[in-house]
């Protein structure tokens, strides 16, 4: 529970500081605001992140939350001492030369916190502190952090150096929000010093945050209710001297606070008449001038006879605090003799015109009636052009939304097939582009339509929907009406109650028709002439994604049937032709038999044995073949397994799968690599007469190496100048992974092909799941 308060604490915290800072920076014309701002937005983020600290139980979360803190605490000290500075008029420490040497100690300590694995300067050690009621941050502090809390001590203390002098002020005003401010300074040093004594209520618990906090909030409260910066020292010292108007600011009792030179001169002010009420210092003669001023809305004039007439304008300004309550009066005398004496000049100017005007007055008139009378026409012009100018963006919104259907029924021309969850996805379209609430498709077939699909019709009308017959709809044209339930032309299963509007257009391809498309309106729906154009396009194209799906099977059938034909050819050359030559060997052995020729008899037991098991791999390859899976489903390493154990294994070869522990590669990389091995692997039972294979892969994320070896008769590689196709094939598909080929063969020395690949420009220290890889056991 105690978790709970001190983070919501903290949170609601920096909420109410980042909303000062924001009334702050609202106001940063003002003197010192954008200090100021800076100020509490720090505290707003330093609040945030510890309450986030301590909602975490992870050492890796807190760490995390502490680099956020001092994204905001390592400014806090720069930010108040500039504040200070600007408040209390030393202005010259806030110069360009001078000003950066705030900030050198706040980016050195963000630094080192950022950066502190790399050095340890900030906090040697980090744990978790689990002794009190929940947990906290332990660390071992370090010269940076000294460095910090030096600069945090530095910058309070002169800045409650510099306010002190300005509670002694005679300005009740001033006195106040140095002393708010001077409060705030104070107790963050009492706070941070007992912090780093170890004097919190619970071990490590960083209360110094809490202490900013309320310090924020007295602070808004001066920003509030004493006017803090739009009423500092150095603000009224910069506004006073450049006046030549008599200034004077009251406080809440009419009494004297502040006044400038052109005051002291205009009220001949002799001593200190700070202090002083209104009655005290005002001439007898503008006392009534300057009553009630507290009530007075706009400004209030005023002469004075000796030794010339001059005349004044009183302009009284309320200083407000929380809650409208008063907190002084700026009063500002003007002398606008000036003025005056132009406004007699004026006056006499302004009568004289006035005579003229008037001859020209009834001139105007008549001009001026036919001018409204243009006018009040030029107005309904450009009302009817406001609304023909709505409509024509209505209507460009609403053809646009029918071409992007059409346009997406174009695209479902390249699907592979016409599945129902396709053919339910055009159906909404269509409804969502003519504001439909139903819809459906027939197919002709026969002498009816049956339906293929339909949204939107309910559960009985689906059904009585089924079929249809074919004869009604010969002409092959568009068909509209607007009273669905009671039209003859259309079949009697078409006449739906609770539907309304209908609109229907044939399915055609090469002119012949081929279906229908259909549509529902249950309220009253006006079909326009682009509608049934944009319908009977949908139609047509439907037609053209019908008969696509129809080719598509027609050609999937005959990638099967051609995949038979090449597999009976490859059982009529390498199977059937083995058992031609095995049926011929027994016959010649027979003979030999009978010639009692029992050493040749042997040798053609030899061929005869060798044959058969020649076979058995050929069969044994064929059979793998056929139940292949697609290339983009395969995973390298499973899939030589398989074959290995499928084929070599089967047909007595002894294979041996060896993948590096560790490996993994690019998965886009594995369907070449298996084609290749695939490849050798095939030629190795066929024209090799290897007793043993061995397969070995290895890789990591930026290269990948595959070898395939068997102990069979070899042959000379550059006798065979390119290689036939299968060896091509493989030295093809290496190139396109960026790899190379390499064969390694000698007659009666087997045969080693091997792939290397290797991506050039990418660095082997990336992580390597940035690349998209799996790793492979061995």
């Amino acid at each position: 529970m105690l978790r709970l308060i001190l983070v919501s604490v903290a949170i609601f915290g920096a909420l109410i500081c980042a909303l000062l800072a924001i009334f702050a920076w609202r106001r940063r014309p003002a003197s010192g605001a954008v200090f100021l701002a800076g100020a509490l937005m720090s505290t707003a983020i330093y609040a945030f992140g510890y309450g986030l600290e301590l909602s975490s139980t992870t050492i890796e979360n807190m760490l995390a939350c502490i680099r956020l803190e001092y994204l905001g605490v390592a400014w806090l000290p720069g930010f108040w001492l500039a504040l200070s500075l600007h408040y209390t008029n030393h202005l010259k420490w806030l110069r360009p030369r001078r000003f950066w040497l705030i900030w050198i100690i706040p980016v050195v300590v963000l630094l080192g916190v950022w950066t502190n694995p790399l050095h340890h300067l900030h906090y040697s050690s980090v744990s978790v502190n689990a002794g009190g009621p929940f947990f906290v941050l332990q660390f071992e502090r370090g010269p940076i952090y000294w460095l910090h809390m030096g600069y945090t001590f530095f910058s309070f203390l002169v800045s409650a150096f510099w306010l002190v002098q300005y509670l002694l002020s005679p300005h009740l005003l001033y006195r106040k929000q140095s002393g708010l401010m001077l409060a705030s300074s104070l107790l963050t040093i009492l706070i941070v010093t007992l912090y780093l004594a170890g004097l919190q209520p619970i071990p490590h618990l960083d209360i110094i945050v809490y202490a900013l906090i309320v310090s924020s909030v007295l602070v808004g409260y001066g920003l509030l209710r004493f006017h803090l910066v739009a009423l500092s020292p150095a603000a009224r010292d910069a506004l006073f001297d450049s006046l030549d108007d008599a200034v004077i600011v009251l406080d809440a009792n009419n009494l004297l606070v502040d006044y400038n030179a052109k005051a002291a001169q205009f009220f001949h002010f002799s001593g200190n008449p700070i202090g002083l009420s209104l009655a005290q210092f005002v001439p007898q003669e503008l006392q009534e001038a300057f009553q009630d001023l507290r009530h007075l809305e706009g400004v209030r004039e005023f002469n004075l006879d000796a030794p010339q007439r001059r005349y004044f304008e009183i302009h009284p300004s309320g200083l407000e605090g929380i809650g409208s309550e008063p907190v002084g009066l700026l009063v500002v005398i003007h002398e606008i003799t000036q003025q005056k004496q132009m406004q007699l000049a004026l006056e006499l100017a302004n009568a004289d015109l006035e005579r003229r005007v008037a001859l020209r007055t009834q001139e105007y008139l008549t001009t001026i009636q036919q001018l409204e009378g243009e006018i009040h026409t030029r107005q309904q012009a450009e009302q009817k052009l406001r609304e023909m100018q709505a409509n024509l963006v209505e209507q460009v919104s609403m053809q646009s939304r029918k071409l992007y259907t059409l346009y997406d029924v174009l695209l479902n021309k390249e699907i592979s097939g016409m599945t129902d969850e396709v053919l339910t996805q055009m159906l909404q379209r269509i409804c969502q582009m003519m504001s439909a609430d139903a819809a459906c498709i027939h197919e002709a077939r026969s002498d009816a339509l049956y339906s293929t699909g339909s949204i939107g019709l309910p559960p009985g009308t689906q059904e009585a929907l089924a079929i249809l017959p074919g004869s009604w709809l010969i002409e092959g044209k568009p068909l509209v009406t607007n009273d669905l339930p009671h039209d003859e032309r259309l079949p009697e299963a078409l006449r739906l109650t609770g539907f309304t509007t209908y609109l229907a257009a044939p399915i055609r391809l090469n002119e012949v028709v081929t279906g229908l498309l259909q549509v529902f309106w249950r309220a009253s729906y006006h079909v326009s002439v682009e509608d049934i154009s944009y319908f009977s396009i949908i139609a047509e194209q439907i037609g053209i994604i019908l008969e696509n799906a129809r080719l598509r099977q027609i050609l999937e059938e005959r990638a099967v049937q051609g995949e038979r034909r090449r597999l009976a050819r490859d059982l009529h050359d390498s199977v059937t032709q083995s058992l031609h030559s095995l049926s011929l060997y027994v016959s010649i052995l027979r003979n030999r038999l009978e010639q009692g020729q029992a050493r040749k008899a042997m040798e053609m037991l030899d061929k005869i044995d060798q044959s058969a098991r020649q076979s058995l791999k050929e069969m044994r390859l064929l059979l793998y073949e056929l139940r292949l899976v697609p290339l983009e489903d395969i995973r390298l390493v499973e899939a030589l397994r398989n074959r290995l154990d499928a084929v070599e294994t089967r047909a007595g070869i002894d294979a041996v799968l060896d993948v590096a522990e560790g490996s993994f590669w690019p998965p886009k990389w594995e369907a070449e690599l298996y084609c290749i091995a695939m490849e050798a692997l095939n030629n190795a039972l066929k024209h090799a007469n290897a007793s043993a294979v061995q397969v070995r892969l290895a890789g990591k994320s930026t290269w990948a190496e595959l070898s395939i070896s068997d102990n069979g008769k070899g042959f000379s590689p550059e006798k065979v100048a390119n290689g036939g196709i299968g060896l091509q094939s493989m030295r093809e598909r290496a190139e396109r992974l960026g790899g190379s080929l390499q064969i390694e063969s000698a007659p009666g020395q087997g045969t080693t092909i091997r792939v290397s690949v290797n991506l050039p420009g990418v660095q082997a220290g990336k992580k390597e799941v940035e690349l998209d890889s799996h790793p492979h056991g061995g």
